[in-house]
């Protein structure tokens, strides 16, 4: 239906995100704010396994980019290039993002930047080349970094 109204969507993240979106709206209303929220910051209790999570979560989400394809064709490798084109870019960018406003870069802000590279590039993985893959990244890094710098 929606290839009908012109929208691409390669690997389901459209459907992945709305569910997410809507699945957090009700989580927000049903447990309300935070405590110590936004004056405490909130970092992770062990980043090793944060990080360990992230990374797991990459791999994985290489399968579910490219599984997309149902094929090990062109469009199955474009998948993969544009995944970790996306997901690299969003680390430089978010650590970018870090130096400039805490003068250095972090581990946990580079796990965060992976994932919001894959998050970003998910619905569109199989339709456009690596530039492409590049251009929203950089918004988004610029957008999710200025946010999340003026919680803490």
């Amino acid at each position: 239906m929606m290839a009908e109204w012109g929208i691409l969507e390669f690997a389901g993240g459209t459907v992945v995100h709305i569910n997410a979106g809507i699945a957090g709206l009700a989580a927000d209303l049903m447990l309300g704010r935070r405590s110590g929220y936004p004056g405490t910051a909130m970092p992770p209790h062990n980043l090793g396994f944060t990080l360990t999570g992230a990374a797991s979560l990459r791999v994985g989400w290489f399968g579910l980019n490219v599984r997309s394809a149902s094929a090990a064709n062109t469009s199955a490798g474009m998948a993969v290039q544009t995944t970790q084109v996306a997901a690299c870019a969003s680390v430089v960018g978010w650590m970018a993002v870090e130096w400039f406003r805490n003068g250095k870069p972090s581990a946990l802000g580079a796990a965060t930047g992976a994932l919001s590279g894959l998050v970003g590039v998910t619905p569109a993985c199989g339709f456009v080349g690596p530039g492409g893959a590049l251009v929203p990244q950089r918004a988004a890094d610029v957008a999710r970094g200025r946010s999340a710098h003026q919680r803490l």
